[in-house]
């Protein structure tokens, strides 16, 4: 609808759930941002405070309401508005045991991620270092409000102690597996993997033991997680990194770091 047919039909106060989808006069966002704003289903009548204004912010490519403060004046070669201004509200949740996740009053949409826990390394033989367990798996997914229960059970995979690193998941949403124990200096532990998520990756598999004292002392790293912690020389770190192998001689391997769920919270 060009801007002639707005001005007729506003002189006319008969503007009902028209769309005028021009981009109109950029928006300061928070007194900082500048953006660029379309009008959708709006009511214009000779008092239109009550109409909300559906903004897009660039800055997190969301489209958000906000309430025209006093009044749409139309003229024949641009929109002159005042809305009242939209602060966003963003929480983060990070889970490191299980527990029970409650979906908060006036949430709009959760992107939660999950990772398993890394796998151990194998102990050390007597002229090679043990090999490295492996990275946890690594799952990522937006869901609305809506799609969410009202209360979701969080679970967090532990870190293996030799039995392979624990499963890490929300609700039935997403899962990830952990890594996997390393057997032998030749055989190190696989990454973990991802599944339900937007986005699904595997965890980076641990590393051979070698036939020497170097790195450190023959030892394989672990693999690491989409987060990392993979150790060279030690207990796998947070979040889902593998534990390291044993030292050449007989040294014992390293227990995996546990995985985590984050859960961020958009209002």
């Amino acid at each position: 609808m060009d801007k002639d047919t707005v001005n007729n039909l506003i002189n006319q106060n008969a503007v009902k759930n028209q769309y005028a989808q021009s981009p109109i006069a950029a928006h300061t966002h928070n007194g900082t941002d500048s953006m660029l704003v379309n009008i959708l289903n709006l009511t214009i009548s000779p008092n239109p405070n009550a109409n909300v204004l559906f903004v897009y912010d660039s800055t997190d490519s969301r489209i958000k309401p906000v309430t025209i403060g006093s009044g749409l004046t139309y003229t024949h070669s641009t929109y002159t508005l005042t809305a009242s201004s939209y602060t966003p509200s963003v929480t983060v949740r990070v889970y490191t045991a299980s527990t029970t996740w409650t979906k908060p009053a006036g949430l709009a949409y959760a992107v939660i991620e999950v990772v398993g826990g890394g796998g151990k390394g194998c102990a050390g033989e007597a002229t090679a270092g043990g090999a490295g367990g492996g990275g946890g798996g690594y799952s990522k997914l937006t869901l609305p409000a809506a799609n969410l229960l009202s209360s979701e059970t969080v679970t967090v995979g532990a870190g293996s102690t030799g039995s392979g690193g624990g499963t890490s998941s929300f609700g039935s949403h997403n899962s990830a597996t952990g890594g996997t124990d390393a057997v032998n200096k030749l055989r190190p532990g696989g990454g973990g993997a991802g599944s339900g998520g937007d986005i699904n990756c595997t965890g980076s598999p641990g590393i051979l033991g070698q036939n020497s004292s170097a790195s450190p002392d023959g030892t394989g790293g672990g693999g690491s997680s989409v987060l990392g912690g993979g150790n060279n020389f030690g207990t796998g770190q947070a979040y889902g990194g593998g534990g390291s192998g044993g030292t050449y001689g007989g040294g014992a391997g390293y227990n995996g770091g546990a995985g985590v769920v984050i859960v961020t919270e958009y209002y």
